[in-house]
């Protein structure tokens, strides 16, 4: 398959297309950093409706099929990623600083029907039309419960994530009360819905921490703890490799899009502290990428983006056979769907309640990383 078959079909059988999200601009300083399509039917003829999403503003426009061809063209050269969900199938293309492409096809096992109506209804943990003072406070949400557009991925991603977590504690036996930490919690979207879910929809007392480098961020986020009623849900500015346990038992501890190393450091805290619930998804894997550019892995050098998932999906798959090691159960799942974001692994493990090691997290690491045939010229040492 090449981008000329995809823009074939896109244009003989535009019913088939659910949706296609152009994102990643070459230009960095691009008003326009995003692009979502979807075929709707105007008038009994279809057309691609665009909404196109830049710094200050959203727009939208209809481009009948006839013209849409110079439009997906043109796009191929201002964008570095393309995902398109068909009916049957999703579709990724990546195009990289050369012009060089990488497509990557999924068959899905069930046909999603495409959407041709303006108006698309799905059901959330939380709900549309209802407003909530903490998605208010963030920007999610307007005062009426109407979602801002803009922050719209946003939204998605928060109900899925607690999608996730409510199908991993309902398979556990139920406490009075938990304990948390978010390890790199960032603004605290998730961080909040958390607390909002364990108060309101598991109704069980919990206590999170929510812990972040950037000090100006940490201030705001306590404040609006604060403002709106969360009294058991703190944050604190530190970096991750010097927290210390917060709770005598740690529940379960969150690493969502952490950078590089900062996920082996959010991973060896959960583990010492005897975590029961890890929801990990890592982001920016930069450290195997550094050792491959040795002479001895010189294919790597001429095509980076396949070098670049490589290096992430073999980072991962390292952690995984860890979290093992160390007496996890482990599933790789989607967050979230990859038109919302590329970043959309997550690494979920519960502890079991024998361990198959007593070794700790930087241990069983090395020692992965030293059976590795793979990296055996280019051994990796992370420093913990």
């Amino acid at each position: 398959m090449n981008v000329e078959k995809i823009l074939l079909e896109l244009l003989n059988c535009p019913e088939n297309l659910k949706v296609c999200t152009i994102s990643n601009p070459r230009d960095k300083k691009s008003s326009i950093k995003r692009i979502q399509i979807r075929t709707i039917r105007l008038k009994n003829d279809f057309v691609f409706h665009c909404s196109i999403f830049e710094k200050a503003k959203n727009t939208h426009r209809n481009i009948p099929i006839d013209s849409f061809a110079a439009f997906f063209n043109e796009q191929l050269l201002q964008f570095r990623q393309i995902f398109i969900r068909f009916s049957d199938k999703n579709v990724q293309v990546l195009i990289d600083k050369k012009g060089a492409q990488w497509i990557k096809q999924e068959v899905l096992s069930e046909k999603a029907l495409p959407v041709l109506s303006h108006n698309e209804k799905k059901n959330y943990i939380i709900e549309e039309k209802k407003p909530l003072d903490f998605l208010i406070h963030l920007g999610i949400m307007k005062p009426d419960g109407t979602v801002i557009s803009k922050m719209r991925n946003k939204f998605i991603q928060i109900n899925r994530f607690l999608e996730i977590v409510s199908d991993e504690f309902s398979q556990a036996p139920l406490k009075d009360e938990y304990s948390l930490v978010d390890l790199g919690c960032g603004k605290g979207y998730l961080t909040f819905a958390l607390y909002w879910w364990f108060e309101n929809v598991l109704k069980k007392d919990v206590k999170i921490l929510g812990i972040d480098s950037k000090k100006d961020v940490i201030t705001s986020i306590s404040e609006l703890s604060k403002k709106i009623g969360y009294k058991n849900l703190s944050f604190l500015c530190s970096h991750i490799q010097d927290i210390e346990k917060p709770y005598d038992t740690v529940d379960a501890v969150l690493a969502l899009h952490a950078c590089d190393v900062a996920t082996d450091y959010a991973l060896e805290k959960a583990i010492s502290w005897k975590t029961a619930h890890l929801f990990v998804a890592p982001c920016c894997q930069h450290e195997i990428s550094k050792k491959l550019k040795k002479e001895s892995f010189l294919p790597f050098q001429k095509y980076p983006i396949l070098r670049e998932k490589f290096c992430a999906l073999y980072t991962d798959i390292l952690r995984c056979e860890m979290l093992e090691k160390l007496g996890y159960k482990v599933t790789v799942l989607e967050f979230i769907d990859p038109e919302h974001t590329p970043k959309n692994l997550l690494i979920r493990a519960t502890r079991l309640l024998r361990t198959k090691s007593q070794n700790n997290y930087a241990d069983v690491l090395m020692n992965e990383l030293k059976s590795s045939s793979i990296l055996s010229q280019c051994f990796l040492e992370k420093k913990h």
